[in-house]
């Protein structure tokens, strides 16, 4: 039988994605504190899967956190899902708070492929011109 499994994107504060089985246990994962480096979410993704013998047309959904938390992070995550989304044409599953496995079966909101995530940042962006000129 073939194996399902969900892809989770956290970008909140650090720079999380996983790998879960149909029961919400964690098959494989990456993470990154923010402000280290890059986080290639996609490059990655394909790195994980590499190592473990699942399909694409068995991804049954993406979870991604709605916020708020870092912008940027946020942001790449809602990207990411998004892109992915449509293009294996698969829902994405919108959650709020600390993941919980119930979410796999009860998703606060699901998004169709064609439906556009967009995150709840929780405000403005904290940067502006004088900040980003000391950076």
């Amino acid at each position: 039988m073939a194996k399902e499994w969900y892809l989770l994107i956290d970008c909140r504060e650090a720079k999380r994605i996983k790998l879960l089985d149909q029961e919400g246990r964690v098959i494989n994962a990456f993470s990154q504190k923010r402000g280290v480096g890059k986080l290639d979410i996609i490059e990655n993704l394909f790195l994980l899967k590499e190592k473990h013998p699942l399909c694409w047309h068995n991804l049954q959904a993406i979870l991604v956190y709605e916020g708020p938390g870092s912008y940027t992070g946020l942001k790449i995550a809602a990207s990411c899902a998004n892109v992915l989304s449509y293009s294996l044409s698969v829902p994405k599953y919108i959650f709020s708070g600390k993941f919980q496995k119930k979410f796999l079966k009860e998703p606060k909101r699901v998004l169709l492929p064609l439906e556009i995530f967009e995150p709840n940042y929780g405000g403005e962006p904290k940067i502006n011109l004088k900040r980003f000129l000391k950076s």
